[in-house]
């Protein structure tokens, strides 16, 4: 009796000892929120996101140029920044979809095109 206890205690010990130096990770699932739908209208200088989800509020909003890789100040019309913060508009706060827009920099246009990067947080 006592064997066989004294054998699974060092069994279970030693067990905790174990690592795994390699291996594979597989992760599955499905995206339950889509994202905004995003326009961006150069020549107006706005970007406009659409049917947003309540649940991207406080995602970090950036536009670059592909040619330079140089960021667009993009921001409310008072106050354009590097980069920004994703917010419903008050009327539109407590809505399940909500949608906003932000304007350009005059001066950062491409030829090439943008990237517009939301980074959800």
């Amino acid at each position: 009796m006592k064997l066989s206890v004294l054998l699974g205690v060092a069994l279970v010990s030693t067990s905790a000892l174990a690592h795994a130096g390699e291996g594979t990770v597989q992760f599955s699932g499905r995206i339950t929120s889509p994202g905004c739908a995003t326009a961006l209208e150069v020549e107006a200088q706005r970007l406009r996101l659409d049917d947003c989800p309540r649940a991207t509020q406080g995602a970090a909003i950036s536009v670059k140029t592909l040619d330079t890789g140089s960021t667009v100040p993009v921001g409310p019309a008072t106050d354009l920044q590097a980069a920004t913060t994703l917010m419903a508009p008050l009327p539109q706060a407590q809505q399940r979809l909500f949608s906003t827009q932000y304007r350009l920099a005059a001066q950062s246009m491409s030829n090439s095109g943008y990237l517009v990067q939301i980074t959800y947080l």
